[in-house]
């Protein structure tokens, strides 16, 4: 029974780190797809409140009324934030070359 838990407890950061990939994933999407179009406060609103809702019901999902799970989940999701902030601050290998 304790094994179980440790195996649960472990996959939690995992579980936090793909709904973050995804969060971040989409919010780059839709900042890169509809950042000039006519009417992106209500594209960005609409994506927001996906992508929120998608990970309070996975958090909600995999917590199951334990804190720990939750602490572990938010672990996860905010490695997966500061994975796509340096993911998407590093110049691409194109700019690199033309600036060079």
């Amino acid at each position: 029974m304790q094994i179980e838990r440790m195996i649960m407890l472990a996959a939690m950061p995992v579980v936090g780190f793909a709904v973050g990939i995804l969060y971040f994933q989409g919010l780059w999407l839709t900042l890169s797809r509809y950042g000039d179009t006519d009417n992106f406060g209500a594209k960005l609103l609409v994506s927001f409140l996906i992508r929120l809702s998608l990970a309070i019901a996975v958090f909600f999902y995999c917590m199951q009324d334990d804190w720990r799970r939750l602490i572990l989940l938010l672990v996860g999701f905010l490695i997966a934030r500061q994975v796509m902030i340096r993911r998407l601050r590093q110049p691409s290998s194109a700019a690199k070359s033309h600036v060079n």
